[in-house]
């Protein structure tokens, strides 16, 4: 959004000292070349931000590329996580069992 209204003070700015250089050149025969290079001025100033703004789009893209696999290795960690406390209460059940098995065929 700043950037928008970055162009658009920089183009204001431009045409205002433009205008006022086009006035300087009122009874020339060069006025017309003039007002045809600040109208592809005008147009470059427009553009360029547009194109920056594509060019940062690939960027965005990497970006959320990145975001993605993040998100999918902290996805895999709290499983890695789950999985582990999963297999210590299964070892912890299999131990006590054991134990239990041995105490009551001590006890026979």
């Amino acid at each position: 959004m700043t950037e928008i209204l970055f162009m658009v003070q920089r183009v204001t700015i431009f045409i205002l000292v433009a205008s006022i250089l086009t006035n300087l050149f009122a009874g020339t025969e060069y006025k017309k070349y003039f007002q045809f290079a600040m109208g592809l001025i005008t147009i470059a100033l427009v553009i360029t931000p547009l194109v920056s703004l594509f060019q940062r789009e690939t960027s965005f893209s990497q970006w959320l590329e990145k975001e993605l696999v993040e998100q999918e290795i902290l996805e895999k960690k709290e499983e890695i996580e789950i999985l582990g406390e999963n297999f210590n209460r299964e070892i912890q059940r299999e131990y006590i069992d054991m134990v239990q098995n041995y105490e009551s065929e001590k006890g026979e």
